[in-house]
């Protein structure tokens, strides 16, 4: 999908100022890859032992010391004060006392752990080449698990409140098992694509989210959304076209939620999936983790990004049917108070604006990848493009005052 998707992320430069997600300092430059927020506190892990803390709700953040150097995927706090940081190693850290001291539970040297979920006391880690390991007293002690298959990254678990534990991975692997159970049974969805994040609505519904570089046509991105309603039984596939890479999810109820990704990219659906919307930040970072708590939200990404909300994000500035789509151009938003965009990857086109008397209202002689067009007659408009290799055609966009 190469197209004009690759150029969405200058929207969110342009509509900067409209963004609801605000930049926050960070006291790392290192890769941020997970959040949790628990009421007023936010943990956050990342490369090189980073641990960040806040105290109210990510609005500043203080960096938490570690006896151990290591790349850090995933944590779980069952409060302030109580949680588990792992990563590299699968080395399981363990504190009691909101970050001050930490106790190595678990280690397995060359094992790599990239995500973990509690259900009470009952834990998963799951990791590079199907580890799996399991914890049944709250992270004190640790033991692997059987996967049978090898050399496939797991990257997403999550515990049912039955205790039912679902982990996904690369090549549309999928794998459950009961929380008392040591052999997990290994599945796949009908799908190729790697598996990245998996989160469940109570005993019922799961959401698996997974994305992945086109390895046939260049620049390109494969993702999707599956939505099973039946604790996994039967699965409804959908391709999220406003994404690029989808690496972090969040959702309140079976049709709300967040999605975020590559290109500083936040997709919020709110009662149904098809009432999407991008919401702007101004960031073009990659972001890799998202954790909502009521209205407050945070989001962590590359170089050490943190974005916080306090209003949900607020409304989508552009919904998934304002943007517009004719190759090689996207057109957003579309109906258009007058105000819009043209990305294009074309490296120049001609652009000429033509009302619905076939008059030339705008022209545009040669313009590279993306701006800004300001229109100011009302109505049905033909956008006519010429491409740098010459070719000419036709789309149209409403201006409604």
């Amino acid at each position: 999908m190469k197209r004009v998707l690759f150029f969405l992320f200058f929207i969110s430069f342009i509509f900067s100022s409209m963004a609801q997600w605000k930049k926050i300092n960070s006291p790392s430059s290192q890769d941020l890859y997970n959040v949790q927020m628990l009421k007023n506190t936010v943990y956050a892990v990342g490369n090189s032992s980073v641990v960040l803390k806040s105290k109210d709700t990510g609005k500043s953040w203080q960096k938490l010391s570690l006896p151990t150097l290591y790349n850090l995927r995933a944590l779980y706090f069952f409060d302030s004060l109580s949680g588990i940081v792992t990563g590299e190693n699968a080395r399981m850290l363990k504190t009691v006392n909101g970050g001050i001291t930490w106790t190595q539970q678990f280690v397995k040297t060359a094992a790599y752990a990239n995500a973990l979920y509690f259900e009470k006391q009952n834990g998963v880690a799951v990791g590079n080449n199907f580890l799996a390991i399991s914890s049944n007293d709250s992270g004190k002690s640790w033991t692997e698990d059987t996967t049978q298959l090898k050399f496939i990254k797991l990257r997403s678990v999550t515990i049912m409140p039955n205790g039912k534990c679902w982990a996904v991975g690369d090549s549309g692997y999928l794998l459950h098992k009961m929380v008392n159970s040591k052999r997990w049974t290994v599945s796949k969805l009908q799908t190729n694509i790697h598996l990245t994040h998996i989160v469940n609505i109570g005993n019922q519904t799961l959401i698996i989210t997974g994305s992945m570089p086109d390895t046939v046509n260049a620049g390109a991105y494969l993702n999707l959304m599956a939505i099973s309603n039946d604790s996994g039984k039967t699965w409804q596939q959908n391709a999220i076209s406003e994404m690029r890479l989808i690496n972090g999810a969040s959702f309140s109820h079976a049709d709300s939620g967040y999605l975020v990704g590559s290109s500083g990219l936040i997709s919020k659906c709110n009662n149904g999936f098809s009432n999407r919307g991008l919401q702007l930040t101004g960031i073009a970072s990659a972001f890799n983790s998202i954790s909502v708590y009521f209205n407050w939200g945070v989001i962590v990404g590359d170089g050490g990004t943190i974005l916080r909300t306090s209003n949900s994000g607020g409304k989508p500035l552009l919904s998934i049917a304002s943007i517009s789509f004719h190759e090689p151009l996207a057109i957003f938003p579309n109906p258009s108070n007058g105000h819009f965009m043209v990305s294009s990857n074309s490296s120049k086109i001609k652009l000429d604006v033509v009302n619905m008397l076939g008059q030339v209202v705008l022209s545009f002689p040669a313009y590279e990848d993306s701006f800004e067009v300001n229109l100011e007659s009302i109505g049905l408009h033909t956008l006519r493009v010429q491409t740098a290799t010459g070719e000419v055609f036709n789309c149209k966009i409403n201006i409604v005052k």
